[in-house]
C-alpha cells in the first residue's frame, strides 16, 4: 500500500451528489473520481511559455520608447539581473526622529 495521507475535504452537498453520480457512472470510488478529475484538470493546462528573463532580449530593448511604468519595470529587472541584492529597491525602514543631543550639565 502506498504511503498516502488522508485529506479531509469540505464541499457543498450538491457538488458531492454530482461527484457521487459521476463516480457511479464511471464505476469508480468517490476518491478515485476526484483524483481522476484533478489529474485531468492539470493535464489540460498548457505549460507556461515564459519561464524566465532573456537577458539579451531585455538589454536589446533599452533605448526604445516606453511609458514611465514600463521603463521602471525594465530598470528594476536590469538591477535584478546585474546581481543587486533583492532589498536594494526597498526604501530604508522608518526609524523615527533622531534622538536629541545631550549637553553636559553645568
Amino acid at each position: 500500500m502506498r504511503n498516502i495521507n488522508p485529506f479531509g475535504l469540505r464541499m457543498q452537498p450538491e457538488l458531492k451528489a454530482k461527484i457521487e453520480a459521476a463516480a457511479e457512472k464511471n464505476r469508480r470510488s468517490i476518491n478515485a473520481e476526484i483524483h481522476a478529475r484533478l489529474e485531468e484538470s492539470f493535464a489540460s493546462q498548457p505549460e507556461p511559455k515564459f519561464r524566465g528573463v532573456d537577458k539579451s532580449a531585455l538589454l536589446a530593448t533599452i533605448g526604445e520608447s516606453y511609458t514611465y511604468s514600463e521603463q521602471a519595470i525594465i530598470e528594476a529587472m536590469l538591477l535584478a539581473l546585474r546581481g543587486a541584492p533583492p532589498d536594494a529597491a526597498k526604501p530604508a525602514p522608518n526609524t523615527g526622529p533622531e534622538p536629541r543631543k545631550r549637553f553636559p550639565k553645568k
